[in-house]
């Protein structure tokens, strides 16, 4: 109507009336009809077909990464048996104490009542239910070795699988706020499938959960900060609003609080989240819903460590028990002794744990981070996630066990892994052919990786060499690491092998047992781009809503 209106009768009305009737038609028309029909329109069509496009590609996504992790399982190293140690003496024995299963770890503590593990607790706790899904499962095998290898499997699987494929639909809805849906599911993807992330997620890691948790929580806040620029608020929903932003702000806090139930140096991270979601507050006595979310969270290993090494803030490092890591937490600060150029050096460039070495993409977030911070529009989150990333690996470039033992990188920076995909969706749109070539290869070293071992040697040896040697002579799951050691029985001399991916369990040998991967992963990819192709015209309109 509004078209004809303008052609016939304005022309008319604008000669002879307008000085008198525009200042009391137009303000009382107008904004009706922008008030009443248009938000009918965009919520009875637009958000239902972006709903439904939306979920197809994160359930792809999410199905793409899970495949992806539960395809390879590296066997045991003293990390992820420490937590499996916890998971499986809570769930059989109903006790924190893994006196039965202390000789599958070097990661123990004593207490006066017995040994626990000394990683924080909170992967234990998010890996009882697959456990238990994997108790159940083995319930038939009699052979009690191969028996631990299956449980051993699946947890892995489902825990890892799980949380990497929630990352890479959090990390999709936070970057589709930036970019188009298909570069969100490219940069989503890479982030997740593309760096040491996915090697890692091959064994039981608490520094996923870690990023994930802290990633989430920076996300809520954001999405929070930028509807609210977008949409103020309506008067007559004041009350209402008050209720779901408080709500959002202690949900937020939470998931931030629990970063450091996983890994307990990310408490770092909640300094800088607590100051974006100060900033993003209309009203500043809000940020006390935060810091209440961040108190709950932290209330769990305050509890755990109250009961188990006599005060809230007595952690697991007082009464290590290995004499190397007993020395190295002396050193300084609970091991925080000096930054040190070195150390930053070998974590980013370094041929053994370097991350733009493995994850040459990742070069890509220092512009995007700097175009970022020069537009006013981006200039809150950039500060955000650049202090975020950069504190965190400056941080562990203080600290004395830098490399975080046998892993692909170091598994301590890995929430600068993830929020570095913010700055990388900055730069993306503009360099993408460069920087898809970067994701493949960052790909292709992670998949060599993963195929022999997530397990690599000390921080001295070149570690690509290493794996280029084992990869190109079919040394699949080379490295055969020793899971569970149960009291009275060791492993149970079991007749599986402790590594192994998919493809071996169906009798494929060397490289080969890879072709299974790769037919799934390029079909799922297939469908993906596929859904992503798919014309939408109301993208736009659902990107702000997500």
């Amino acid at each position: 109507m509004q078209p004809t209106v303008q052609s016939t009768v304005q022309p008319t009305v604008q000669s002879t009336v307008q000085p008198t009737v525009q200042p009391t038609v137009q303000p009382t028309v107008q904004p009706t009809v922008q008030s009443t029909v248009q938000p009918n329109v965009q919520s009875t069509v637009q958000p239902s077909s972006a709903w439904i496009h939306r979920q197809a590609v994160e359930l792809l996504l999410a199905v793409i990464v899970f495949f992806a992790c539960a395809y390879f399982f590296t066997g045991g190293s003293w990390n992820s048996n420490a937590h499996l140690a916890t998971v499986m003496s809570i769930v059989d024995d109903g006790t924190f104490y893994i006196d039965r299963y202390r000789d599958s770890t070097g990661d123990i503590a004593h207490t006066p009542r017995g040994t626990v593990s000394s990683k924080a607790i909170g992967a234990p706790i998010v890996a009882i239910p697959a456990y238990i899904i994997a108790k159940v499962a083995s319930l038939h095998m009699t052979h009690r070795g191969n028996q631990l290898i299956v449980r051993a499997y699946i947890t892995t699987a489902l825990t890892m699988g799980a949380v990497m494929a929630l990352l890479t639909v959090v990390l999709y809805r936070t970057l589709r706020r930036r970019v188009e849906p298909r570069d969100a599911a490219v940069l989503a993807l890479a982030v997740v499938l593309a760096t040491p992330l996915f090697p890692n997620a091959a064994m039981i890691s608490q520094h996923v959960m870690t990023a994930l948790a802290a990633f989430a929580s920076y996300s809520i806040l954001e999405r929070w900060r930028l509807r609210r620029l977008t949409q103020p608020e309506n008067p007559r929903q004041a009350d209402e609003s008050v209720r779901l932003e408080s709500w959002k702000i202690a949900l937020a806090g939470f998931l931030g609080g629990l970063a450091p139930v996983f890994e307990y140096p990310s408490l770092i991270v909640l300094i800088p989240l607590t100051i974006y979601a100060l900033w993003s507050c209309r009203l500043r006595f809000r940020i006390a819903w935060f810091l209440a979310g961040v108190g709950v969270a932290l209330l769990i290993p305050m509890t755990y460590h109250t009961v188990f090494f006599g005060g809230p803030f007595k952690t697991a490092y007082s009464a290590l028990v290995r004499p190397e890591f007993i020395a190295i937490h002396r050193q300084g600060f609970m091991g925080f002794d000096h930054f040190s150029w070195l150390r930053l050096y070998e974590l980013t460039l370094g041929r053994s744990r370097g991350l733009f070495l493995l994850s040459p993409f990742l070069v890509a977030s220092i512009p995007g981070l700097t175009r970022m911070i020069r537009a006013p529009a981006t200039r809150p989150e950039g500060i955000t996630v650049g202090v975020i990333a950069w504190s965190v690996l400056l941080f562990i470039a203080s600290f004395v066990n830098w490399h975080s033992g046998s892993a692909v990188g170091s598994r301590f920076i890995h929430i600068f892994i993830v929020f570095s995909c913010v700055p990388l969706a900055a730069i993306y749109p503009h360099h993408r052919g460069w920087m898809q070539l970067g994701i493949a290869v960052s790909f292709f070293l992670m998949l060599v990786a993963i195929s022999v071992t997530s397990v690599p040697p000390p921080p001295d040896a070149n570690v690509l060499q290493y794996y280029f040697e084992h990869f190109f002579r079919g040394d699949i799951a080379w490295w055969q690491g020793e899971i569970i050691k149960q009291e009275g029985i060791g492993t149970g001399a079991p007749t599986y092998p402790f590594a192994f991916n998919l493809g071996i369990v169906l009798g494929l040998p060397g490289l080969w047992s890879l072709l299974p991967f790769g037919v799934v992963m390029a079909g799922l990819s297939m469908l993906l781009a596929r859904r992503l192709r798919i014309p939408h015209r109301h993208a736009n309109t659902a990107q702000h809503s997500t």
